[in-house]
C-alpha cells in the first residue's frame, strides 16, 4: 500500500543579492586593503587585540607574494 504523503522537505529559491551595499564603503575598504603594512603597527594593533590586524598578520607571514616576503626578512 503506496501512501501518497507529500514530503515536507521543499526547495526554494536561494536569496537575492545585496542590494544596499554602500558604494563608498566598498570604496573603502577596497583602500584599506591596498594600502600598506607595517609591521609595528600590526605589532601594536594585535596587543591591542585587534582581530583583523592579526589576520592580516597571518596573510603577511603566508603569503608568496614578493611584496610580502621583504616584511618578514629582518
Amino acid at each position: 500500500m503506496a501512501k501518497d504523503k507529500k514530503s515536507d522537505l521543499q526547495e526554494h529559491e536561494g536569496v537575492s543579492g545585496i542590494k544596499t551595499a554602500n558604494t563608498s564603503s566598498i570604496l573603502n575598504i577596497k583602500e584599506k586593503r591596498k594600502a600598506e603594512v607595517f609591521t609595528e603597527h600590526l605589532i601594536v594593533s594585535i596587543l591591542n587585540k585587534d582581530i583583523t590586524a592579526l589576520a592580516r598578520a597571518i596573510t603577511v607571514i603566508e603569503s608568496t607574494h614578493s611584496k610580502h616576503s621583504e616584511k618578514q626578512t629582518p
